[in-house]
């Protein structure tokens, strides 16, 4: 969120202060590097997403007393 937070912020500062000549090439210069650090992020993201994930899982299996080599347990 803070990410696209500040590309926003950038956006509308090269919209607003730029002149109107330069603003156009310099966002469609931009953007292959907005593109790149959103990647970055989502990857980041995706990868806390699947610690809290598993870090879910085997709280499950504490809860409802599941051992590792139960039929209920699922493979990975």
């Amino acid at each position: 969120m803070l990410l696209i937070s500040v590309e926003l912020l950038m956006m509308l500062g090269i919209l607003l202060f730029v002149p109107r000549d330069y603003a156009g090439p310099l966002l469609h210069r931009l953007s292959p590097l907005a593109s790149r650090w959103a990647r970055r992020a989502l990857r980041i993201a995706g990868g806390i997403f699947t610690k809290i994930a598993d870090i879910g899982s085997d709280l499950m299996k504490i809860v409802f007393n599941i051992k590792e080599d139960d039929v209920r347990q699922p493979r990975a």
